[in-house]
Formats: structure tokens, sequence, C-alpha cells
């Protein structure tokens, strides 16, 4: 797969916003999981922002669940900046948001750090995974984290799933399966959204527990 240089689509080419609500993440799961229709043994989340979805589907297919970090430059940025962004217009946050995607900064800074906790033993009777986003836009994140899995799985089928996919990522990553094109999801994950405190306590519970 190659990596190539891609600086956003122009405003009118994003479909539309859909905010997703944590009460809407299981139906949104349940779709992809109709898209999917191939069980695999094993499912990944590209933490934290896929973790309810990749969670439903684990307890679906009744596998086990593991994530996968990709920490890219500005989310530092975005997190100090969480206060603020609550407390804007939703309009306005919107507005933000589609100046954000067709920006392509996530292409220019396409260097991820990618971290997986794997043990050897892991390999016995992994023979799929299912590679789990919540959007892929410029196709690095889930590139990067497809070539980690392939490092430690390298007798395993990857799949790979999301709810959006970009026409911009197309020519860096094909994704197996989505259920939206160009679709910008602001869901729970998203540090501008109301219910965001809520999703990342429930997420660091059960990264407490040792749920994944």
């Amino acid at each position: 797969m190659k990596q190539h240089k891609w600086y956003g689509p122009k405003m009118e080419h994003i479909a539309d916003v859909k905010t997703v609500n944590l009460s809407d993440v299981r139906g949104m799961a349940l779709q992809l999981i109709e898209e999917v229709g191939e069980k695999p043994d094993l499912v990944v989340f590209v933490a934290s922002g896929a973790y309810l979805i990749g969670k439903i589907m684990a307890e679906h297919y009744d596998v086990p669940l593991k994530e996968i970090r990709a920490q890219r430059s500005g989310t530092q940025l975005k997190k100090l900046l969480h206060p603020v962004l609550q407390v804007l217009p939703s309009k306005l946050k919107i507005w933000l948001r589609k100046r954000e995607q067709c920006s392509g900064g996530h292409a220019i800074r396409n260097c991820r750090t990618i971290s997986y906790e794997f043990h050897d033993a892991e390999h016995e009777g992994i023979g799929s995974i299912l590679l789990v986003d919540d959007a892929v836009d410029t196709g690095n994140t889930m590139l990067q984290c497809f070539h980690t899995l392939q490092k430690h799985y390298p007798s395993a089928k990857i799949m790979t799933a999301a709810l959006s996919v970009f026409d911009g990522s197309k020519d860096t990553v094909n994704v197996d399966y989505h259920i939206f094109d160009n679709m910008i999801v602001m869901g729970p994950w998203a540090n501008d959204h109301k219910e965001h405190s809520k999703f990342m306590r429930i997420y660091k519970e059960a990264k407490e527990n040792n749920a994944f």
C-alpha cells in the first residue's frame, strides 16, 4: 500500500455531519456487524475512540477485545482545549470539524506512534482479526495499525472496519467494511462532544478492570 499526499476534501465534498450520542452507538455497531458478516477470532479497536464500537462487536462475536493506540502530533493540544470546545455552540463546533477535515492536517502529520501490548501466547487460535476505528480520513492510522498487527500475527487474516471512510484515504488503505462515505461522525469519543467525559469514564473504568 502506498502513501500519498492529501490535503483534505473541499468543504462541499463532505457528505454531512452526523451527531452520535452514547445511546446511538450500539445501533451503529450492530449495523457495522451486518456489513462484516464473517466472525473474527479477535477484535482490536483503535483507542480510545473506537472502544464502545469494538466492545459491542466483540461481545456479539463472543471473542476477546484488545486495544491498539496511535498517537499523532496535535492530540495533546486537543486535550488541553477540551474545556473550551465543550462550551462552543453546536454550529460552530460542526464548522470547526469540517475545517479540520478539509485542512488535510492529518495527512501532513502522517507519522503515528503505535503501541500494542502483545504476548507470544496470543498467536494460538488467532486466525482472523477485525481492526475497528470510528473513522478513516487519510488512512494513515489504519494503515500503520494494520502493519503492526500484521507483524505480530503474520499468519492471521486482518479485516478492517469503520463507521465512516473518506475518499482521501482510499489510495492509502482499503477499508473492508464501513457504513458511511465522507461523513463526519461526531460521537462521544470526540473532545468537543457533550458526552465525552462520560465516554472517557466508561473507557477508563474498563481499562482499569482489564476488560481489554
